[in-house]
């Protein structure tokens, strides 16, 4: 495993880090047994990140996902960067110690549930109901409401969980601002002109579905494969297909010692500039092993890597 530096801060991270999806049942049925083995797993691999957030809009999931993790890490919780997400509160109107303490009450069971003191990143998303430039009038005043807890302890760095390309940007406008975290993958890359703007910021930055709910993984060719309570199974049949056919076009990245499509797509990602961690979930210890794998395997070449920018970039405005 190799590690990067988290923007400004004094934080380290790997370069590939461990999510929660799969351990919250994002992926359908929990298997608790097996998730205790993958958060092993990605410790005893060198993993220095491990991200509790699930789903901002399922908080039993992400709830189930802290506890397990909790009981797995233990006296290990100093050796990983631990990070978890809050969604910014529900009334808007919030400024000063009243933000401040709602803040503080949803930190504050997370830090139960991890059995911890503190976190070292903490992301504020924005609600799920906020409109297209919501981010831009909510950033300084929740940055604000931060610095207190930030001051007593609470967390070490603070960063923005953005949902779309307009508020990752305007994270990167604001200083108070240590991180930004944005989904980006090779079948959607629109979030992907943010991680320059933040770097050059001096942004940590992770990068969060780096497979897209498993599609760059190459292995859903039509949606028989998800079954019982997988929440993929409720997506429009043309957006699987479509995911599923131009996923195949990246095969061409799959070479030597990077066999799978869904290394590729990690180190894909990886390698674009200002990246301090790609966050990838799992639901068994063989696909934790096959996507880690990235961290180990030899860069994508140059020339290979920016066939794969431009197709893309080709997907995103088609």
């Amino acid at each position: 495993m190799r590690y990067r530096p988290f923007g400004r801060t004094d934080l380290s991270v790997s370069e590939v880090g461990l999510g929660c999806r799969g351990i919250g049942g994002g992926f359908g049925t929990r298997n608790d047994k097996e998730s205790r083995r993958m958060v092993e797993r990605a410790i005893e691999l060198g993993a220095t990140y491990i991200d509790a957030t699930v789903d901002r809009v399922d908080p039993d999931a992400s709830d189930h996902a802290e506890g397990l993790l909790g009981e797995v890490l233990g006296a290990k919780r100093d050796r990983v960067i631990l990070a978890s997400t809050v969604v910014a509160p529900a009334d808007a109107s919030l400024s000063g110690e009243r933000l401040a303490d709602a803040l503080r009450g949803a930190i504050a069971e997370k830090l139960r549930r991890l059995r911890t003191d503190r976190l070292d990143v903490v992301w504020i998303a924005p609600r799920a109901a906020d409109g297209p430039g919501a981010e831009d009038d909510a950033l300084g005043r929740l940055a604000a409401g931060l610095e207190p807890l930030r001051e007593a302890g609470l967390f070490r760095a603070a960063g923005w969980s953005a949902a779309d390309l307009d508020g990752a940007m305007a994270a990167t406008r604001h200083d108070a601002w240590d991180a930004l975290c944005v989904p980006v993958s090779l079948l959607d890359s629109t979030c992907a002109p943010a991680i320059a703007a933040a770097a050059d910021r001096g942004m940590g930055v992770a990068v969060r579905q780096p497979l897209l709910s498993g599609f760059m993984a190459g292995k859903y060719l039509d949606a028989s494969r998800f079954k019982g309570d997988d929440p993929r199974r409720h997506l429009p049949l043309d957006t699987i297909t479509e995911r599923s056919k131009r996923s195949q076009e990246f095969r061409f990245l799959c070479i030597g010692e990077r066999p799978s499509l869904s290394q590729c797509a990690v180190s894909a990602v990886m390698a674009e500039p200002g990246v301090s961690v790609v966050v990838v979930g799992a639901r068994t210890k063989a696909q934790l092993d096959e996507t880690f794998a990235a961290s180990t395997a030899p860069a994508i070449a140059d020339d290979a890597l920016e066939a794969a920018r431009r197709l893309s970039h080709q997907f995103a405005v088609s």
